[in-house]
């Protein structure tokens, strides 16, 4: 009887040690879960509060584009990227309406912030665009992957 009672023992212990190393590994995951939807969730809402909009008239652009801060958050300049027909253009400077401009690197050729405010017009403009008559296609991307595109003749 002594020796049942024993093994029974061991038994209990056994599975107290195995549940709780169960419910150890299962809590970590909850919070590796939680902590990957925590951060989902923030970039998600930095998404939703940007936004821009190229304000061009497509029949007159001459290699300039405008491009309005139409979201509900400050755009940071250097995190900009032109691509006109498919092809990314390296070689642009960016200009604020309150005269703020950056070269190609975004290094401030004039004083003043990185940032476009919200509402602020950017002027991007650039030497490298076609200029072969026809349709063409530029689209502006930010860091975020926010973008807008126009189509516009040369």
């Amino acid at each position: 009887m002594p020796a049942t009672s024993m093994s029974h023992m061991i038994f209990f212990i056994v599975a107290l040690l195995l549940a709780s190393s169960v419910s150890s590994v299962m809590v970590m995951n909850v919070g590796r879960i939680t902590d990957s939807f925590n951060e989902k969730t923030k970039v998600f809402a930095g998404e939703l509060i940007t936004d821009i909009k190229i304000i061009n008239d497509p029949y007159i652009t001459n290699n300039k584009f405008y491009v309005k801060n139409t979201g509900r958050s400050k755009i940071f300049i250097p995190d900009i990227n032109l691509i006109i027909d498919g092809i990314c253009i390296e070689n642009f400077t960016v200009t604020n309406l309150n005269n703020k401009q950056y070269d190609k690197q975004h290094k401030i050729i004039e004083s003043g912030s990185h940032f476009s405010d919200i509402g602020d017009v950017m002027l991007i403009k650039t030497k490298s665009a076609p200029v072969y008559r026809g349709y063409h296609t530029v689209k502006v991307v930010l860091g975020n992957g926010i973008s807008d595109t126009l189509k516009y003749v040369i």
